[in-house]
């Protein structure tokens, strides 16, 4: 199982099953807009974060490498220091494509190599145009490609050798999907990006990616609260604000903590590591006081019996994506 090494923010990081070192918190720039984007990158990487996590599809790869390559020229972080992911795109899930996308998102990102390369959906669309946009039908459906993703990850294995990305791996894929890929490939994914909180914990593939020395990445770690103003992703099915779960509440006042801090901390007590949206020096201040304390064992386990196993981010909102025999999640 990966060790995390506990320091000064900027050094806090877990070593991945190929040798390089992943901060455990990284800044996620899904639905951040465009007028925030630039004070939040240069915020975290001013108080000390250096995981800036993007896509094609969070449509600011070219702003966030304006926004960084201002910061090296001006001296201000070093791209040695920067760990930058991205993802190739569900339009781009052909193995003839997989190097072609990552040059894109390398163009606009005004770098050489970015440090994490993810296949973002188990699933394909076909493009309309270009990489960003999916072509559908008149319906409203996507217009479904096949995918096979032994052939695109040996692509994505490519991407290694010719020192576009140090370390390649998977998001929103299952254990099966996964356990494929293991048995025929030569380099093991080395992170899974997944959907992770409170109300969703998957135990049994969390302990199947442990056993693989596969580290977790969490996103929407606050669930619906970590949405922001978007609502076309969110869950149909109601549950209370995770920040408001008296047993949350409880433990923060136990601990002298905020309920973020709370919810994070026992995130990072299960070796996983965390995207977080930063969208105010505040909220940075905050996430970097988790390094502060540890959760009992015993109240580990609180937060453990309130998995419900609801998915905030639903990913039936892409019309069409659940007929794909891909899906993940049926």
């Amino acid at each position: 199982m990966s060790s995390i090494a506990i320091s000064p923010v900027s050094s806090k990081v877990i070593t991945l099953n190929d040798g390089n070192k992943m901060p455990i918190i990284g800044v996620n720039t899904w639905n951040l807009a465009t007028e925030d984007l630039e004070f939040v990158i240069k915020g975290a990487i001013h108080v000390g974060f250096r995981h800036i996590d993007t896509s094609v599809f969070n449509l600011n790869e070219k702003q966030i490498g304006n926004v960084l390559k201002t910061l090296i020229d001006e001296g201000k972080v070093s791209r040695s220091e920067l760990f930058i992911t991205t993802k190739l795109p569900p339009t781009a899930n052909k193995p003839e494509l997989v190097e072609p996308a990552l040059l894109e998102s390398l163009e606009r990102l005004q770098m050489e190599y970015v440090d994490l390369y993810l296949i973002q959906l188990p699933v394909a669309f076909e493009r309309d145009n270009s990489f960003d946009t999916i072509k559908v039908t008149k319906d409203g459906l996507v217009c479904l490609e096949a995918t096979n993703h032994i052939n695109v990850w040996k692509k994505m294995e490519d991407l290694i050798v010719k020192g576009l990305t140090k370390s390649i791996g998977l998001a929103n894929f299952n254990q099966n999907q996964i356990q494929n890929l293991i048995s025929n490939c030569t380099i093991v994914p080395a992170v899974l990006q997944i959907e992770y909180h409170i109300f969703l914990q998957q135990p049994i593939l969390i302990e199947f990616c442990n056993s693989n020395n596969i580290t977790v990445n969490a996103f929407a770690v606050l669930c619906t609260e970590d949405m922001l103003s978007s609502s076309h992703f969110l869950g149909k099915r109601l549950l209370p604000n995770i920040m408001e779960v008296a047993e949350v509440k409880e433990l923060a006042e136990k601990y002298d903590k905020t309920e973020i801090q709370v919810l994070m901390r026992w995130i990072i007590e299960k070796n996983i590591t965390i995207l977080m949206r930063m969208n105010n020096s505040s909220r940075m201040h905050e996430i970097m006081g988790i390094f502060q304390f540890h959760l009992s064992k015993d109240d580990i386990q609180i937060l453990n019996e309130l998995d419900d196993n609801f998915r905030c981010v639903d990913l039936s909102a892409i019309s069409g994506i659940e007929n794909h025999p891909e899906y993940p999640f049926h």
